[in-house]
């Protein structure tokens, strides 16, 4: 492995490294590694951002100049999110992995207990494509979806999503850290072959009207009820918190415009924790770990998280 991959920003001339998005109303910045020996394979990721949506874009960018070669790579999920409500709450850290099959989305929700006890035999998903993976709490969600999504099996990239354990609370399971592993299909690349996955980060309030233009409106709301002790609580939490909460954005946003500013998003803990040691919920990188044997065929190449930096793996 690699763990102290450096990146470089990478600029156009004498431009800054913030700079305008080619289509739209938005913005973007890049970062460039070269990794392997002894035919380096070039990986970039660029980050883009766009007035008045809810998520942005990661693009991930793998190129061989000198060589004909296949790679795969890992996108790890945010782990790290706050726990909301927790002496009432009945969601406080789960991973929800939505498929596509057919015209219809399979969601599938692992309770961090559930992740937790089958930590040595993970539950796998890759009979039906990846539609999006992520970790929600009671009140918000983070998940990345490909852009564009696939429309079979055939056109897919996830050859398999899996939970994974962060953080583990041996006192009170349901409160441990988890969230999630893709691995990629394999890739091949060469010279004046390179090969882009973008995807779409979603950060916010699981709200019908902003999952909606991502596919992820089932998500909104108040959907199960384990892990209740508190009579009422559940339909608080459905028909007054969670309402509540969605009219509280609207008015903070209104607010905002009306002395200039612009909509901040809901979910904005991209700043260091107030406590030392406190986890990130987009975090530095995937947990080190020796990759399993069923991964031997096509090691990854590359390992990264959704929300921040990539590193590298490579065959002896």
């Amino acid at each position: 492995m690699t763990p102290n991959l450096l990146w470089e920003v990478v600029k156009d001339g004498k431009q800054p490294a913030v700079r305008p998005t080619a289509k739209g109303d938005g913005q973007e910045i890049t970062f460039r590694a070269i990794v392997g020996k002894p035919n380096p394979v070039t990986v970039t990721k660029t980050y883009r951002l766009f007035k008045g949506q809810d998520a942005f874009e990661m693009e991930l960018g793998f190129s061989s100049p000198s060589a004909d070669q296949t790679l795969t790579y890992h996108l790890t999920g945010p782990h790290g999110m706050p726990i909301e409500g927790e002496w009432y709450t009945g969601t406080f850290r789960e991973v929800s992995i939505g498929q596509i099959n057919r015209s219809s989305t399979t969601v599938s929700t692992l309770t961090a207990a559930d992740i937790v006890k089958a930590e040595s035999k993970p539950e796998t998903y890759q009979t039906l494509p990846l539609k999006f993976a992520g970790v929600e709490n009671q009140y918000f969600v983070v998940f990345f979806e490909p852009d564009p999504l696939p429309k079979s099996n055939d056109d897919k990239w996830d050859a398999v999503t899996e939970p994974w354990v962060a953080r583990k609370d041996p006192l009170e399971t349901q409160k441990s850290d988890v969230s999630l592993r893709m691995t990629s299909r394999p890739i091949d690349v060469g010279p004046n072959r390179p090969v882009q996955h973008r995807y779409k980060v979603f950060g916010g309030a699981k709200d019908a009207d902003r999952l909606r233009p991502y596919g992820a409106e089932m998500l909104a709301g108040y959907r199960k009820n384990s892990w209740f002790f508190i009579p009422g609580a559940s339909s608080m939490a459905q028909y007054v918190i969670a309402p509540m909460l969605s009219h509280t954005y609207d008015l903070t946003a209104n607010v905002s415009r009306f002395f200039g500013g612009q909509a901040r998003k809901l979910w904005h803990r991209h700043h260091p924790p107030d406590r030392p040691g406190a986890p990130l919920p987009f975090p530095a990188g995937p947990q080190d770990g020796p990759l399993r044997p069923e991964d031997a065929a096509h090691r990854p190449l590359v390992e990264g998280s959704a929300g921040e930096n990539i590193r590298t793996t490579r065959s002896a």
